[in-house]
């Protein structure tokens, strides 16, 4: 048996988000192949948003991108209109920032799968979406962010 002395923090903060990682990784999937989650989320989600209910609807876009973990996953999302949805709230109501941050997140997480996000980009045209919403929130630091992000995993 070897015994690793660990000095450094930096290594010990690595070594223990990873194993967090893993687990909540791991979490999401127990929740989304034994639950349904990711369905009855978008499901619901379009429901509260039909009814106005902003907040409700952004925690729960929020949601759906952190149960985006895998290739499929995001294909599921996407074949349940995910992506349209995300795209529409942004379109609907640009100037609502933390709207337009949580669907940016939701689209980020869903061109995790190369087709959806040759979807997003051909026929949905998000790349315009993002560039607008960084000309329209750029003094609103996390929606700025939440577009950079999008625009440089998208190359």
């Amino acid at each position: 048996m070897t015994i690793i002395e660990v000095k450094d923090l930096k290594v010990i903060h690595l070594i223990k988000t990873g194993w967090q990682f893993t687990l909540a990784h791991q979490r999401a999937k127990t929740y989304v192949t034994d639950h349904n989650l990711l369905e009855h989320s978008i499901r619901l989600a379009e429901k509260l948003l039909q009814n106005n209910k902003k907040t409700c609807s952004n925690r729960l876009l929020t949601l759906i991108s952190t149960l985006l973990v895998s290739k499929d996953f995001c294909k599921d999302a996407a074949n349940l209109n995910c992506g349209e949805l995300a795209v529409n709230l942004i379109r609907e109501a640009p100037e609502e920032g933390e709207r337009v941050k949580a669907c940016l997140n939701l689209i980020k997480a869903l061109i995790g799968n190369d087709e959806v996000k040759h979807k997003m980009t051909t026929q949905l045209k998000v790349h315009e979406d993002v560039i607008q919403a960084l000309m329209r929130h750029f003094s609103e630091p996390a929606v700025a962010l939440a577009a950079l992000r999008f625009a440089l995993r998208k190359s």
